[in-house]
């Protein structure tokens, strides 16, 4: 491949990398996520680098320019590195990166162009460049060539006074050593100089490095090429390991160095060391992982055939004997470990991976490989293996048993910590001893699940604290605690220590974490793809447990999550992980953790509550009850700032919430969904008609009838809504009939063998709900609330043609209302006159409705007979109050089958006389006088006229059954035609089938006589009008055809 010329690329490029380099690392620092794609991005920038060439010494040669305008861009980002202090997150990003990329470039070399191909194949250089020619053998490679010069800028950190400076050179060094591929001679053997010399640093930080890059020198390290006298780097490591006064540093040296027989001395005389941790770290990290080779079956350097009896006393002695529950615990783990190794294999059945192994003959095993004649410590190991391998195979009775007595033992604990939370801790050192008790039983790690349920009652206490008692010792540790963020130091802590030896960082790849700090130095942990099952358990045991512990934690928490800084490494190291884990359990758990998270931090709720809500309807019902908690949770604390900062969000949570409702969700769920709108509602945060509407459906659906927590819960909503406030009555009484209507279609579509509470009982409930008595504050009530819901009922009685059950119920709820002794005017007028219009413009022909019906019209009429005194529709339409119901009932039209009655006497006369005198004489009974009267009406020429004359009022489509019309509002009535007169009874002609209720015979020859004088009067006065020219609107045969088919009807009466 040809290279660029210097005067056409040269410039370009160091443009080019000046502006994707800083932009590479840059994203390097945010997260690990993105190393490998950065990976490629930079070995591809690289690459292009290199091709950028200078030819020198007339064609002989060629200058590398473009791995030199890399490498200075390069190591100038880095030293704005190194000089950042230790723990900085960002910089340990970049170290980490930097190294990869050096194993990821070796790795690729062969791909990377050499300088024998950039030059074309040109003839090898018998002299060499010595300030800007390349100088290394023609076959090496930008690889090669990077890693060296790397470590030769990296060598100059060494000797740094600033000990920054130093720890993040050999923080580098440690993650390049393993991948540095072919170096050369003096190269290596200055880097082995440098690292030997820095063992010995002040710095513990700076040594622990030193130690890591050392170890993994010394597996390539040959002795006999070392001068006479000098110390190999391994027996450097076993004497840091020996004498070095920090346990991070002896602590790194064990995790890094190779289990061997020249090692392992050094390694058992670790199982006394001064520090629990490396203690624990030699029986966990050391022996028992090396037990086998990797997951095969064959012996490795720790299995128990590889030790003599005294070493297999030393470790059992030694670790059951220590003082510290994690170091004994570890020690008998490995002691199953051993088991497990030396029993005999059960015969592998089919699906199986693994044979089981015969325990007690594992055990006999073990046995025999020690000194019986020792009387203690072999005791000790049978114990330890009975209680950890052989109570998983006891009978049921026996687990019973145990069980009975650990659930004593807790009642018994339990009651002990809350008589702690009420004593006097005045004296501080008792304080101190109950403080250090209660966080050391909260620090025991758990067992695995069936050794916890078989665990002896006397050993509950010493091995592990029952989950049931966390939060009462919480509590006990809240009360001791000199304040809250003591308690979360606290919490903290235990948590760190809970997950030591169980954190799986999956950042790292190297045994032990390079940048951890000295107390947080973790033991070497199997990528999650090598794990064993029982390892993977226990380590989900001690995620599980430290997710309870936070959440407890986090309950007693009142402050910010601003104040207390301490939570963001939980949340981020703990937390979030789990919430993104597939297993149920853990999810549910970190949701909810992060739930607690977000009611003290504004931001966290903001930036989190679409997680919630977009999980609610996807996951399982387990799940989505924790979901819905948190969700409601959330919105009630932050309600407010969501209104204001995220406007969109609780819209859409109501609706996601409502949809909740009516879909296939279990009973836990759905009830769990009304309590939570029931909060909402009562705190007023959600104000629409429509969270009550669909809560009311809900109530009465037979969906919810077995569902005994749901009913439970909106009874008591219902009530306490309804009688806390005149608003809520209100609210109840506007929303009656669109419930109504919504309940009537749900009671449409039940299946067979579906039932629903009948419509009176319905009603019912509402007369209950928007009782004014009944309101907590009686001196608060709306007492014209029903009266309202009077007007209302009248209204849809008029506007709608419901059907003959629908009007039964609300004509019987009218009588039911509370109507209060005095109400406004215009409420009272309104209502006298919707009812007069539902008389004629909407009869009701059911007797028991109209009985209830006309029960209410009555005692309205006597409750309010002052306000109604001296009635007239036609004075009421000049009242500007009255304005908009004569507008809703002037666009009421009567339905075709029924005939409309007017019962405003002044407005009567010149209405179709008649029809009047047809429902006077078919009242009376006179059958013959009607007939005679219809036919000289026929043959009067007045009569017609008549009828002419009110073509204005008439429709069309009007059905021959009907009477009379409806009169304009702008039709004027005669001055002598206005006195108020007795309003007459209303008579209603109907089908056989309908029924009616007849008016008293008295009141019909009463209203007869009136209506007979009234029409010889009008008479008089149409004969005297002229005639018109609208007779062409109705011709005589039409109006016979009338007449005749009335006249039938009537004969059939």
């Amino acid at each position: 491949m040809p290279g660029r010329t210097l005067q056409g690329g040269a410039a370009a490029l160091k443009d080019q990398v000046s502006v994707l380099l800083p932009k590479i690392l840059e994203q390097a620092q945010i997260t690990t996520a993105n190393h490998q794609k950065n990976l490629v991005a930079l070995y591809k920038l690289q690459t292009e680098a290199s091709l950028c060439t200078e030819k020198v010494r007339k064609g002989r040669g060629l200058k590398l320019v473009g791995e030199k305008i890399f490498e200075e861009a390069m190591f100038q980002i880095m030293t704005r590195v190194l000089p950042v202090k230790k723990g900085v997150v960002q910089a340990d990003r970049v170290v980490k990166f930097v190294g990869q990329y050096i194993k990821f470039i070796n790795e690729k070399g062969e791909s990377f162009p050499s300088r024998f191909a950039i030059s074309n194949c040109f003839a090898a250089a018998e002299e060499r460049n010595a300030e800007e020619a390349v100088e290394d053998d023609d076959d090496d490679t930008t690889a090669s060539r990077f890693t060296a010069r790397l470590l030769r800028f990296l060598f100059k950190g060494f000797l740094s006074k600033d000990k920054s400076v130093r720890f993040r050179v050999l923080q580098m060094v440690a993650e390049m050593v393993s991948h540095l591929g072919e170096i050369d001679e003096d190269i290596y053997s200055e880097l082995r100089s440098s690292l030997m010399d820095r063992v010995n640093d002040k710095e513990a930080t700076v040594r622990v490095q030193a130690v890591i890059a050392l170890s993994k020198l010394s597996g390539s390290e040959d002795p006999s090429e070392l001068d006479e006298g000098e110390r190999t780097v391994l027996e450097v490591l076993l004497d840091i390991l020996e004498h070095d006064s920090s346990a991070d540093v002896r602590r790194a040296v064990i995790l890094n160095i190779p289990v061997n027989p020249t090692t392992l001395l050094a390694i058992l005389a670790r199982t006394r060391d001064t520090d629990t941790t490396l203690r624990k770290v030699v029986y966990s990290a050391i022996l028992e992982a090396n037990v086998t080779v990797e997951d095969t079956e064959e012996m490795g350097p720790t299995h128990p055939r590889a030790f003599t009896i005294a070493q297999r006393e030393l470790i059992i002695r030694n670790g059951l004997g220590d003082r510290e529950p994690s170091v004994r615990a570890a020690a008998a783990s490995l002691l199953g470990r051993w088991v497990d190794a030396v029993g005999e294999r059960v015969p592998k059945e089919e699906g199986e991976e693994k044979p089981e192994v015969n325990v007690e003959s594992g055990l006999v095993e073990l046995l025999k490989m020690l000194d019986l004649t020792e009387q203690e410590y072999p005791v000790d190991a049978v114990l330890s293996v009975f209680t950890s391998r052989l109570l998983g195979s006891l009978s049921e009775d026996d687990k019973a048993r145990y069980e009975d007595a650990r659930l004593e033992k807790e009642a018994i604990i339990g009651e002990l910590l809350q008589l702690a939370l009420n004593l006097d801790y005045s004296d501080e050192i008792g304080r101190r001893k109950m403080f250090q008790l209660v966080r050391e039983y909260l620090s025991l790690r758990l067992m695995s699940s069936e050794s916890l349920k078989c665990l002896p009652g006397d050993m509950l206490s010493k091995e592990v604290f029952p989950q049931s008692l966390l939060n009462k010792g919480l509590d006990v540790l809240r009360k001791l605690s000199d304040s809250e963020r003591d308690l979360i130091r606290v919490a903290v802590e235990i948590v760190q220590d809970l997950r030591d030896t169980t954190r799986d960082d999956e950042d790292e790849e190297e045994p032990a974490d390079p940048n951890a700090t000295p107390a947080t130095v973790l033991p070497p942990r199997k990528p999650p793809r090598e794990k064993t099952a029982e390892e993977k358990k226990h380590s989900d045991a001690i995620d599980l447990r430290c997710l309870l512990l936070c959440i407890g934690m986090l309950e007693r928490v009142n402050g910010t999550l601003d104040e207390n800084s301490t939570l963001h490494g939980i949340l981020q190291d703990l937390i979030i992980p789990s919430v993104k884990r597939k297993e149920f359990i853990f999810r549910e758990k970190g949701l909810i953790s992060l739930g607690l998270c977000c009611l003290i931090s504004k931001q966290l709720a903001m930036n989190s509550i679409g997680l919630f809500l977009g999980q609610i309807q996807s996951s399982p019902d387990t799940l989505q009850t924790s979901l819905l908690q948190v969700a409601f949770d959330v919105l009630m604390v932050h309600d407010a700032d969501f209104r204001k900062d995220l406007p969109e969000a609780f819209p859409k949570a109501m609706e996601l919430l409502l949809s909740l409702l009516g879909s296939d969700t279990s009973d836990k769920v759905r009830a769990l969904v009304c309590m939570g709108l029931s909060k909402l509602i009562l705190a007023g945060m959600a104000a629409d008609d429509e969270p009550i509407i669909n809560l009311i459906q809900i109530y009465f659906s037979p969906v919810t009838v077995d569902n005994q927590e749901l009913r439970q819960c909106l009874t008591f909503f219902f009530q306490v809504f309804s009688y806390s406030s005149p608003t809520n009555q209100e609210t109840i009484s506007r929303i009656f009939l669109r419930t109504y209507k919504a309940l009537k279609k749900d009671r449409e579509s039940l299946e067979d063998d579906e039932d629903m509470v009948s419509p009176a009982q319905i009603a019912g409930h509402f007369v209950d709900w928007t009782d004014p008595n009944r309101l907590r504050h009686a001196e608060q009530a709306n007492m014209s609330v029903q009266l309202d819901l009077a007007i209302d009922i009248v209204k849809t009685l008029l506007e709608e043609n419901w059907e003959k059950d629908d009007k039964k119920v609300f004509c019987q709820l009218l009588g039911k209302l509370h109507i209060p002794d005095s109400a406004d005017g215009d409420k009272v007028k309104g209502l006298k006159v919707l009812m007069n219009a539902l008389r004629s413009r909407r009869p009701i022909h059911d007797t028991t409705t109209n009985n209830a019906f006309t029960k209410f019209e009555a005692a309205v009429t006597k409750k309010f007979e002052k306000q109604l005194e001296d009635f007239s529709e036609e004075e009421y339409r000049k009242l500007e109050q009255l304005e908009n119901l004569f507008e809703f009932l002037d666009s009421i039209v009567p339905d075709d089958d029924e005939e409309e009655i007017n019962l405003d006497e002044p407005k009567r006369k010149g209405k179709k006389r008649r029809s009047e005198s047809i429902v006077t004489a078919t009242t009376e009974g006179e059958d013959s006088a009607f007939v005679g009267s219809s036919k000289r009406r026929r043959s009067k020429p007045r009569s017609k006229r008549s009828r002419l004359s009110k073509s204005d009022d008439e429709s069309d489509d009007d059905d021959i059954a009907e009477l009379t019309t409806p009169p304009p509002p702008t039709r004027k009535v005669p001055k002598r035609l206005a006195a108020t007169k007795q309003l007459p009874e209303a008579i209603y002609i109907s089908s056989e089938d309908d029924e009616y209720t007849p008016a008293t015979r008295s009141k019909q020859k009463s209203s007869t006589r009136v209506k007979e004088e009234e029409e010889e009067e009008l008479d008089a006065e149409l004969d005297a009008m002229p005639d018109t020219s609208f007779d062409s609107i109705v011709d005589d045969s039409h109006e016979q055809e009338e007449e005749e088919e009335v006249n039938d009807l009537l004969a059939e009466e």
